[in-house]
């Protein structure tokens, strides 16, 4: 539960960076692009003893981490897209009840883990519980057409099928814990050379301008985005890659804590269903580890 709770943690920095971003007239997208740079120095210092680092393309893992890295960055401008497209409420749920999907896939298809009943119905409360919780009146941005349909419906699978992927991955490659951090630099790799070159064509294009600033908020983001990750992916080792239990505790724990940092530092307001969909996460998480 430890790494678990560390992953959390590191997420809900994550969080409170972005919020600082547009107070301080940071460019997130820049941001995020550089963020994977320091993703890899923060890997590089906490290489074990012993360990070292090289990217050989002739290695059967190489190439499907350098994808998974691209995967995400690519997942990310999805996002983006369909928060300005159809806004942020309908895109936050569509981030969170993709958790359906890896739940899925380690229930029915990796299918090594045995679950209680109990475990079960706590399941399906988070993503209730989920759903309840981030819930907000509709932005000012509708659904105005099918298209809108197809962008959020390719999110929902974008994140869900990422998430999914790690789980498999964590069960094919990361047997030995002293590879978690070394794969990882891979795939960070990629999703830096994908950034750098959507980046070098916005640059070029004269959409976006290079600030100092970004590079600061660049260490900012990407010290906690891969503590979370790693700590993530060791939670999946301690709980013999259930994603199943892993996926739906770790949402709900980012929403939980999230929440309470919303309403003590950015004194956020919340409605009576978000207040119920909380009450339902936590008897979510009675059901599913005690």
């Amino acid at each position: 539960m430890f790494y678990l709770f560390l992953s959390i943690v590191f997420s809900v920095l994550l969080l409170v960076n972005f919020r600082f971003h547009e107070k301080f007239g940071i460019d997130t997208f820049q941001a995020i692009v550089f963020n994977y740079a320091v993703c890899f120095i923060t890997a590089f210092i906490m290489l074990p003893a012993g360990v070292n680092f090289k990217l050989d393309l002739s290695q059967g893992y190489t190439w499907p981490f350098l994808l998974l890295g691209m995967a995400f960055i690519v997942t990310f401008i999805l996002s983006g897209k369909a928060t300005a497209t159809v806004g942020m409420a309908k895109t936050s749920i569509a981030n969170n009840v993709s958790l359906v999907i890896p739940v899925f896939f380690s229930l029915f298809i990796f299918n090594d883990v045995g679950l209680h009943y109990k475990q079960y119905l706590g399941i399906g409360l988070a993503l209730v519980s989920i759903i309840l919780a981030t819930y907000q009146k509709a932005d000012s941005q509708s659904l105005k057409s099918g298209r809108s349909y197809v962008l959020l419906f390719i999110v929902f699978l974008a994140y869900g099928l990422t998430n999914a992927t790690i789980n498999y991955f964590n069960i094919k490659y990361l047997k030995d814990p002293l590879n978690t951090i070394p794969y990882t630099m891979v795939m960070v790799l990629g999703a830096f050379f994908i950034g750098l070159i959507i980046w070098l064509f916005r640059i070029f294009k004269k959409e976006i301008q290079f600030k100092p600033k970004i590079i600061f908020a660049a260490i900012c983001l990407g010290v906690p985005n891969f503590l979370s990750f790693y700590f993530l992916l060791e939670a999946l080792r301690i709980f013999n890659n259930n994603g199943a239990l892993v996926y739906p505790a770790y949402n709900i724990g980012v929403i939980l804590l999230s929440t309470m940092v919303a309403l003590v530092i950015f004194k956020e307001k919340l409605k009576p269903v978000n207040y119920f969909g909380l009450l339902l996460a936590v008897l979510a998480i009675i059901l599913m580890f005690v």
